[in-house]
């Protein structure tokens, strides 16, 4: 079986809530870890794979993080605790997984169902556009914070993006509250200059001469777009003459500056900057201001409501009846609190993947704990 480095938990990954690791314990392991289910809800199996692909993606993602805080000049003591969690997701040796991170992928795949269940039962349903909404938004939010979106998170993205809206979905049916909307309302009147975004045609060089010289071509007269198609490195939007769509004012203020952005009119041309290594021309194009039902999610989050908590009640009584079961080399289920925890082992940090060599029968006694590794927060 591949290696698979691993630990999770939860934290909030730009207004939604991702996982973070805390602690870093687990335990020995009496068969091969992917030969069964590792939980079931109400019958729905949830796989080994699924598990280790939610952990692997929350590796990626807080790589990313550490990698756009270094750059961003964050705190020695910062960065020395995004290495500490890093180091605990990856686990101790090769074929581990951490069993506090797996417990905390569990968890999050057990909430999407019990959501799920409760939302049906109220009759109520997501939308793909409440999806898409929320990853307009959490994309948004992750280049603000010059985060780079990869493939490996997606499992993580996705998993998150679903439970954030089965749970939006959950609130506005069970509790639909005209005294909140109009709260919200005020909040998007009151924060429109944040909320605008600025339309931009782009090019993106991978240095310093290419991008002036870029900048020289345009300002000498040429098309923003002929010249991205000829030079830009960004392969989509070269591929439409430049045009990047509307973006968050303040995106595009953390690379160009506050000052040059508030300066700036329909027309003008920013750049040549850094942008996280590459380098950015942008010229406005137009502005947008988003409407309140684009806006909607981003400040429900921004500004709970007060009648969440008939949502809670709710939640806690679909957890109670639902029937959920875990494999015991992953922990066991808190009803009460909706959460997987994980093995209590002092001694040991991982379970292993592979199949014993006494294994044949799933019966063998658990292999000698691995030595403890420190935990992240």
């Amino acid at each position: 079986m591949e290696r698979r480095h691993t630990s999770t938990p939860r934290a909030c990954l730009i207004g939604l809530a991702l996982l973070v690791l805390t602690t870093a314990t687990a335990c020995g392991s009496s068969g091969p870890l992917g030969s069964r289910p590792v939980a079931t809800v109400d019958g729905h199996e949830i796989t080994h794979a699924e598990v280790t692909d939610l952990v692997d993606a929350q590796i990626a993602y807080t790589e990313a993080s550490l990698k756009a805080a270094k750059k961003s000049g964050q705190s020695v003591d910062v960065l020395k605790e995004g290495e500490k969690t890093l180091a605990a997701f990856r686990g101790t040796g090769t074929d581990t997984i951490s069993t506090t991170g797996a417990a905390q992928a569990i968890t999050t795949l057990i909430d999407v169902e019990v959501l799920g269940r409760a939302l049906k039962k109220a009759g109520g349903e997501i939308t793909d556009a409440k999806r898409k909404s929320l990853r307009t938004e959490l994309k948004k939010q992750l280049t603000s914070q010059k985060i780079i979106i990869s493939k490996a998170m997606e499992p993580l993205i996705k998993a998150e993006i679903e439970r954030q809206a089965l749970g939006l979905a959950l609130t506005e049916k069970v509790a639909p509250s005209a005294q909140y909307e109009a709260k919200l309302q005020a909040a998007y009147q009151a924060q429109l200059a944040q909320l605008s975004q600025l339309c931009v045609k782009l090019v993106v060089t991978a240095d310093q001469a290419s991008a002036q010289a870029a900048f020289d071509r345009i300002r000498g007269g040429e098309d923003i777009g002929a010249v991205a198609a000829d030079v830009s490195i960004d392969a989509t939007s070269a591929a439409a003459a430049g045009d990047a769509g509307c973006v968050a004012r303040g995106g595009v203020a953390n690379v160009f500056g506050a000052a040059a952005v508030n300066a700036a009119k329909v027309g003008d041309l920013l750049g040549p900057a850094d942008g996280d290594g590459s380098f950015l021309i942008v010229k406005i194009t137009g502005t947008k201001v988003p409407t309140f039902a684009e806006s909607r999610d981003q400040l429900a989050q921004q500004i709970p409501d007060v009648s969440s908590t008939d949502v809670s009640k709710i939640l806690a009584k679909a957890y109670a009846a639902t029937d959920v079961t875990i494999d015991a080399r992953y922990g066991t289920w808190d009803a009460k609190k909706g959460t997987v925890v994980p093995p209590v082992d002092p001694l040991a940090t991982t379970t292993t993947t592979t199949v014993p060599a006494t294994a044949a029968t799933g019966n063998a006694p658990a292999p000698a704990p691995a030595p403890p590794t420190s935990g992240g927060s």
